[in-house]
C-alpha cells in the first residue's frame, strides 16, 4: 500500500509535462515556459563576509512540545518500510554538492532550502554537531521526512509510519514508539519551518556555505553508505519506479553539479567579482527538449519491440500450430497403424481360433474313430468268443444230437404234412388274386371316363314323387 500510494507522487509537475508534450503542443509550450522559470527561486549567492555568528536552532529537549501523533507503522520490515528514507535520499543524490536556492529567516536562525525542478523542498536547520534536514512534497506543508543525526521519521497523512536509525535500519515497532516525542515535535518544528518560509527570503553568503558544505556533504555520504549495508533499502532503490524517477531527473543533477563547478571557481577566486551565475536559463529548455527527444527515440523504441514481439507471437503461433497438424497427422497415423495392427491381430486370433476348432474336430473324429474301432474290435472280440462258446456248445451237443435225430425226424413229417396241407390252399389262390387286381387296375381307365357320363345320366332321370 505504501509503495501504490507513494510511487504515484514520484513522477512530478515536470515528468507529466513531459508527458503531455509529446502528443499536445500547448502543453510542450507550457513546458518551455517552466523549464525557462525552473531555478528562478536560485537567489544570486552574496560574497560579503558574514560577520554575526551561527545561530543553532533548539535541541529536541528545548523545542515545544507538541501533541502526540498517530503510528502507522507495519507489524514487519520490508522493503516498502524504505519508501521514505529513499525519497529524501534521492533529493539529496540530485543537488549533490550545489549551493543552497536561498536562505530563511526564523527566530535568529537562517535555514537553508533547495527546490528541485518538480518541487520538492528540502530545509537545512544548523543545530549544535550538525544539521537537523526537512523534505516536502510538492504544495505540501507537512514533511514526509525529518532528519536529525541519530534518527530519521517518515511521515505518512500526519502519523509516523517509520523511524530509521543512523546506520539506515528501520526500527521495530516498539523501539519506534520510544520515539513518539521526538517526532511528534520535529514534526511540529517542520511545519513552523514551511510556513516562514517566504518570509525574509535572503541570500546565502557564500563564505558561509564554503565552511559548512562539507557538513552537509557528509550527511549524503553517510547515506549512501547505510544504503549500501541495508538489503531492503538497496532493494528498494533498485525497483523501476525508483530508477525512472532517478532518470528523470537526470537534467537537473547535471545542471546542480554544474552550478557546484561554478561556486568552486568562485571560491578559488576568493569570490572576487560577481556571483557567478549559477544556473544557465536555457538549460532546462534544452534539457526538456532532450528528454522529449528521448522519450520519442523510447517510445518508437517500445513499438519497434513489441512490432517484433507481435511478430515474433505469431512466428511462433505459426510454428505451434503447424507442429500441432504436424503431430495430428502422426497421431492419425498411428492409430490407423494401431487400427490395421488392431485388425491383423484380430483376424490372427480368429484364423488361430478356427485351426483350434479345427484340430479340437479332428482331435474328436479322431477320438470317435478310436472309439468305434475300439467298439468293432470289442464287438469282434466277444462275437469271436460267442462263436468260440458255440462251437464248445455244438461240439458237446453233437452226439446227443446224433441220437435223437431219427425219432425227432420221424414225429415232425405229420405236422410238416399238415402245415403243407394248410398252405397249398393259399398257394393255389395268390395267382387268381393277383389276376384280379391286374383286371382292375386295367378297367380304371375306362371308369374315370365312364363316370362323368353316368353322373349326368342319374341327374336326368326324373325323381319319383313322394
Amino acid at each position: 500500500m505504501r509503495l501504490g500510494q507513494y510511487s504515484v507522487r514520484f513522477a512530478g509537475t515536470l515528468a507529466v509535462a513531459l508527458a503531455l508534450s509529446a502528443c499536445n503542443p500547448g502543453a510542450q509550450r507550457a513546458e518551455d515556459a517552466a523549464a525557462e522559470t525552473a531555478y528562478a527561486e536560485a537567489l544570486p549567492m552574496s560574497a560579503a563576509p558574514d560577520g554575526t555568528p551561527l545561530a543553532l536552532a533548539p535541541g529536541l529537549s528545548a523545542l515545544p512540545a507538541a501533541a502526540p501523533l498517530g503510528y502507522a507503522y507495519a507489524d514487519s520490515p520490508s522493503g516498502d518500510d524504505y519508501a521514505w528514507i529513499d525519497r529524501a535520499d534521492m533529493l539529496l543524490d540530485t543537488i549533490g554538492d550545489a549551493p543552497p536556492d536561498y536562505a530563511f529567516g526564523y527566530d535568529d536562525v537562517e535555514p537553508w532550502a533547495w527546490q528541485t525542478q518538480d518541487d520538492y523542498l528540502t530545509f537545512a536547520e544548523p543545530i549544535d554537531g550538525g544539521y537537523r534536514y526537512y523534505y516536502y512534497e510538492p504544495g505540501a506543508a507537512a514533511p514526509f521526512l525529518v532528519r536529525s543525526p541519530d534518527y530519521s521519521y517518515g511521515y505518512r497523512d500526519g502519523r509516523v509510519a517509520a523511524v530509521y536509525g543512523a546506520d539506515g535500519r528501520i526500527l521495530s515497532r516498539a523501539a519506534a514508539l520510544r520515539q513518539a516525542q521526538a517526532a511528534s515535535r520535529y514534526y511540529a518544528r517542520a511545519r513552523t519551518l514551511h510556513a516562514a518560509r517566504d518570509r525574509n527570503r535572503r541570500a546565502v553568503a557564500a563564505p558561509r556555505w564554503a565552511v559548512r558544505r562539507p557538513a552537509v556533504v557528509a550527511a549524503r555520504r553517510d547515506w549512501a553508505q547505510a544504503r549500501q549495508r541495508q538489503a531492503f533499502w538497496r532493494a528498494y532503490r533498485e525497483r523501476q519506479d525508483a530508477v525512472a524517477l532517478r532518470e528523470r531527473r537526470g537534467a537537473e543533477r547535471q545542471a546542480r553539479a554544474a552550478a557546484a563547478q561554478r561556486f568552486d571557481l568562485w571560491q578559488r577566486a576568493d569570490f572576487r567579482g560577481s556571483p557567478p551565475r549559477l544556473y544557465d536559463r536555457t538549460a532546462p529548455r534544452r534539457a526538456a527538449q532532450a528528454q522529449r527527444q528521448q522519450a520519442q527515440a523510447q517510445r518508437q523504441q517500445v513499438q519497434t519491440q513489441r512490432q517484433q514481439q507481435t511478430e515474433r507471437q505469431q512466428a511462433q503461433a505459426q510454428r505451434q500450430q503447424a507442429q500441432a497438424q504436424r503431430q495430428q497427422v502422426q497421431t492419425q497415423r498411428q492409430q490407423a497403424q494401431a487400427q490395421r495392427q488392431q485388425a491383423q491381430a484380430q483376424r490372427q486370433q480368429v484364423q488361430t481360433q478356427r485351426q483350434q476348432q479345427a484340430q479340437a474336430r479332428r482331435q474328436a473324429q479322431t477320438q470317435r474313430q478310436q472309439a468305434q474301432t475300439q467298439r468293432q474290435q470289442a464287438q469282434t472280440r466277444r462275437a469271436a468268443r460267442q462263436q468260440q462258446a458255440e462251437a464248445r456248445r455244438q461240439a458237446a451237443r453233437a452226439p446227443t444230437r446224433q441220437r435223437i435225430a431219427p425219432p425227432q425226424a420221424q414225429r415232425r413229417q405229420p405236422a410238416q404234412a399238415r402245415q403243407a396241407a394248410r398252405q397249398q390252399p393259399r398257394a393255389q389262390a395268390q395267382p387268381r388274386q393277383a389276376a384280379e387286381s391286374r383286371r382292375r387296375a386295367a378297367q380304371a381307365p375306362a371308369r374315370q371316363r365312364t363316370a362323368p357320363a353316368q353322373a349326368q345320366r342319374r341327374r336326368e332321370q326324373p325323381q319319383p314323387r313322394r
